[in-house]
């Protein structure tokens, strides 16, 4: 649980940084293409949204896997926040 950012990412930039570090292996993400593509699993994806509710963003599991891309996440932490 340790590998997971608890704070709600400020700009894309630390989405991106977030999410690298939870992809063993990738080192630059396409803002479009499908995370699980690249390795998020949906664990990770269950105990994101379950930190980021907890830090204050309300979003679900179901609000990110509907859509797992960068630029949709980054998106949706915009409308939320």
């Amino acid at each position: 649980m340790s590998n997971y950012s608890v704070s709600i990412p400020e700009n894309k930039l630390a989405l991106r940084s977030c999410l690298l570090s939870l992809l063993q292996g990738v080192n630059d993400l396409d803002e479009q293409e499908n995370l699980v593509y690249y390795g998020l699993g949906s664990l990770q994806i269950m105990n994101l949204s379950i930190y980021w509710r907890n830090a204050g963003l309300a979003v679900n599991f179901i609000d990110l896997v509907k859509t797992p891309t960068l630029a949709a996440w980054w998106q949706l932490i915009e409308e939320k926040h």
